[in-house]
């Protein structure tokens, strides 16, 4: 019976190691796409339209957006971690390197996502009426509400 729960506990450890990588995977394939994601949304606020490969991000990214080096350099990290993955080699993985770059992605993301309700938030700005909210509130003061017949007991207005 001892070789049985020996065999039963180490089966289970296999599976939740397994499960544990599989979950690893599926976080950076996540992370990895929302970087793509807000990059592709930048440069769609900027009126420029994304390549179709996305291989050719990094480029047109430089090309029209203000970004440093570094963030052109997420890219190739990027693409590196996750070839390691597709051959299924993620002990290759620097913990490290990954974290910072998991950083790097999470903080450009937050920033696009600002900037995108900034320029949403001035947009709505420009396209509202210049009225004085206090002049408009003084004016419906002036004003007697119409009065509103209520209904009989038949739901109909008398």
């Amino acid at each position: 019976h001892l070789e049985k729960t020996d065999d039963f506990i180490r089966r289970m450890h296999q599976l939740v190691s397994e499960m544990g990588a599989r979950k690893k995977v599926q976080n950076l394939v996540d992370d990895y796409k929302q970087f793509l994601k807000a990059n592709v949304a930048m440069l769609k606020s900027q009126g420029v339209e994304p390549p179709e490969d996305k291989d050719d991000l990094p480029s047109v990214v430089e090309e029209n957006l203000d970004v440093d080096e570094e963030h052109i350099e997420m890219f190739e990290k990027w693409y590196s971690i996750i070839e390691k993955v597709k051959e299924e080699d993620l002990d290759e993985v620097n913990e490290k390197e990954l974290y910072e770059l998991k950083n790097g992605s999470r903080e450009f993301i937050s920033e696009v996502g600002q900037d995108l309700r900034e320029m949403k938030e001035t947009e709505a700005e420009e396209m509202a009426p210049d009225v004085d909210p206090s002049e408009v509130a003084q004016g419906a003061g002036d004003k007697k509400m119409p009065e509103a017949e209520e209904p009989d007991e038949e739901g109909e207005e008398k």
